[in-house]
């Protein structure tokens, strides 16, 4: 009768904190405000609201009657080993020296009043002419964008921030900046082509000081700059030499992971891919689903290409032509951990962290974030496997 009677009640004591526990996930589940600064991660909620019940009452079960059981450990964790956790990696991959690695250069307008910023040639065979306010004109422009032009208000890797600027948030002196690119060619020494633009005559004046001198394709114009060469900022580093070079997007992979335990690992071959592959996963696993997804659908403006060079810049190539320029640093370069900004304050709006791995042919970029409030942690991440432009 006794031991019926504690039987019981400790019955009636798991039913009652099930249901206190089962009020509190609720509660604490869904008026979620869980945040990095890249997104608010309600956008996640189809992930985290059902896991995190689930996890809540679970623990619940298992904490009352431990002096008779214990809450079994799964340790079928498949999503807590990937790559860029911050360990030490020496690995630089199996890379040529990019084709135009000799003339790889920046030069810095110094003339006041220019309507250039500067003018970049890359490893790769890539010109990168900046202007200020993006009004400048010489001939036909080719691909050019703003960096505040954006699909999204959180800045990741593959997508600008939308700017100060384009909030109204401008300030006395800032300017926006605009971009011109396309391919380049040597014509003659220190004489190069440059695609819809025309001709580059460099002309060294003495230390780093230089000429430029630019005739549109027709003859008709010409521009003289003047400029100074800026330094490569890591020349001799290999990590630098593997990485700075122009990349083709060749497959992405979305993941989330909740308490150790991975809820989605989800595969795409392009940007678009993974968004629709999300989509369908989203559908498919959460009757609560209201199809505003864990990122940003960048419909017609899908990145097919990263270029990185010495000098601190990367772009990122979209679908339609269209393209947007970023700085970079290596932050730890022993752990392949690189920071990135799209305005180059680094004052933690516009700016990120990922890790560069290399292997064989190929380069991975990782791009997560975390959260452990004690009771509950979550990771997600996108890891973008690269591979070079030949």
């Amino acid at each position: 009768m006794f031991r019926d009677t504690i039987s019981l009640n400790i019955m009636e004591l798991q039913a009652t904190c099930l249901v206190c526990f089962d009020l509190f996930a609720n509660f604490a589940c869904n008026r979620t405000t869980i945040k990095t600064k890249h997104y608010d991660m309600r956008k996640a909620k189809l992930y985290i609201t059902n896991a995190c019940r689930m996890f809540l009452i679970t623990l619940a079960a298992c904490a009352l009657p431990l002096a008779f059981s214990a809450c079994s450990d799964d340790s079928g964790d498949d999503g807590g080993n990937d790559p860029g956790t911050g360990e030490v990696d020496n690995e630089v991959g199996d890379f040529d020296t990019p084709a135009f690695a000799d003339y790889a250069a920046k030069y810095e307008i110094t003339d006041e009043g220019s309507d250039y910023k500067s003018i970049e040639l890359t490893e790769s065979g890539f010109y990168i002419i900046t202007t200020k306010n993006g009004q400048a004109q010489t001939t036909k422009t080719g691909t050019e964008t703003a960096t505040n032009k954006s699909a999204t208000q959180h800045p990741t890797m593959l997508t600008p921030y939308c700017s100060r600027a384009s909030s109204g948030e401008m300030n006395p002196g800032d300017v926006i900046y605009g971009h011109i690119s396309g391919s380049y060619t040597v014509t003659g020494e220190n004489t190069f082509h440059l695609e819809n633009i025309g001709t580059l005559k460099v002309i060294h004046e003495g230390n780093a000081i230089y000429s430029l001198n630019v005739v549109s394709e027709d003859g008709q114009r010409s521009i003289l700059l003047k400029s100074s060469l800026y330094e490569p900022l890591y020349r001799n580093s290999a990590k630098t030499l593997s990485l700075c070079r122009t990349w083709d997007i060749v497959k992405l992979r979305y993941w989330y992971i909740i308490n150790g335990k991975t809820i989605a690992n989800i595969e795409g071959n392009t940007y678009e891919e993974l968004v629709y592959n999300i989509d369908q996963w989203a559908k498919e696993n959460d009757p609560d689903y209201d199809g505003d997804g864990p990122i940003v659908d960048l419909t017609g403006r899908s990145p097919r290409r990263i270029m990185f060079s010495k000098f601190g810049t990367y772009a990122v190539f979209y679908k339609e032509g269209t393209m947007a320029v970023s700085t970079w640093a290596w932050a730890d370069i022993a752990r392949g951990i690189l920071v990135y900004s799209w305005d180059n304050i680094y004052d933690g709006d516009t700016d990120g962290n990922v890790v560069i791995r290399f292997r064989g042919n190929n380069a991975y970029m990782i791009e997560a974030y975390g959260e452990n409030d004690g009771f509950t942690s979550y990771e997600e991440g996108t890891e973008i496997t690269l591979q070079e432009v030949k």
